[in-house]
């Protein structure tokens, strides 16, 4: 560790064959590793070799795994390589696709914190809404983290709880969280004539008048699971692409399958249109 008190000499030593040099960056860095400030640490290493860099986000993250420290480990892990992977898995193909653009209306499905997606997806789009039933993490988006977004509303709700008004304006539907829920074949209205009353997944819904029929023609979706069986929260995992396809809406089209494999599994994703 370097004694901040012992620059002054290291500054006399370096002075005695060097002009003008700025120590004011050392000092910062210095007192950074001091104090344990990540944030003041890595901003200064950055912008040593960096210019123009908006730090926003990351002193967001830093501030709010300080003051609340039992979600730093998920708040962390999700911005992690094998979650940013994923995720831009899916903003490339509907980039692709010509579905990310400055009138796109966009909902996300389990969004967690909205780490990766949001602010990849928000300065390109018109509007983003973010749900989760996690109050929790809902609260953090929307005080902590994306406080300068002014086009991403995030909603804490269960996306089976009832068809919400903005679903119908919708340009594309994504859900990087199939794993942790029921099938998107079954979002729908409960009811006793369910086609499936014995499903594994809760109390049964009905496809007599499933909501994907209410959103507009030509909407497309963008859904992720994966084969991660050993994870506690995964309720819905799928062994391959093939078992992910049975679980869709019945009026829809494919249009991208793709695989994404990490260290602890696979995952597939199936973007595609409503017909």
């Amino acid at each position: 560790m370097i004694d901040r008190e012992n620059l002054k000499f290291f500054k006399n030593i370096m002075d005695l064959q060097n002009k003008n040099v700025n120590y004011r960056t050392l000092d910062d860095i210095v007192y950074a590793i001091k104090e344990d400030d990540q944030f003041g640490f890595l901003h200064n290493i950055i912008s040593s070799t960096n210019e123009g860099i908006d730090y926003r986000l990351l002193d967001n993250v830093i501030q709010t795994a300080k003051k609340e420290p039992d979600i730093e480990y998920s708040l962390l892990d999700s911005f992690s390589t094998p979650q940013v992977n994923a995720k831009f898995n899916i903003v490339n193909h509907a980039e692709k696709l010509g579905l990310i653009n400055k009138e796109s209306e966009i909902v996300i499905f389990g969004c967690w914190f909205g780490s990766i997606l949001v602010p990849a997806l928000a300065p390109k789009v018109k509007k983003i809404i973010a749900i989760d039933m996690d109050e929790r993490v809902i609260n953090v988006a929307k005080n902590r983290l994306f406080m300068d977004y002014e086009n991403v509303e995030f909603i804490a709700d269960d996306i089976f709880d009832k068809f919400r008004n903005e679903y119908e304006n919708a340009d594309l539907f994504i859900n990087t969280s199939c794993e942790h829920m029921r099938p998107m074949s079954e979002w729908g209205p409960k009811g006793p004539r369910s086609l499936y009353k014995d499903s594994p997944f809760g109390e049964p819904v009905t496809r007599k008048v499933p909501w994907w029929t209410r959103v507009k023609k030509g909407a497309h979706f963008a859904f992720q699971s994966n084969d991660m069986f050993n994870i506690d929260t995964h309720i819905n995992c799928v062994n391959n692409s093939k078992e992910f396809k049975l679980q869709l809406p019945e009026n829809t089209e494919v249009l991208i399958e793709d695989e994404i494999n990490d260290e602890r599994g696979t995952r597939f994703t199936l973007i595609g249109r409503i017909i």
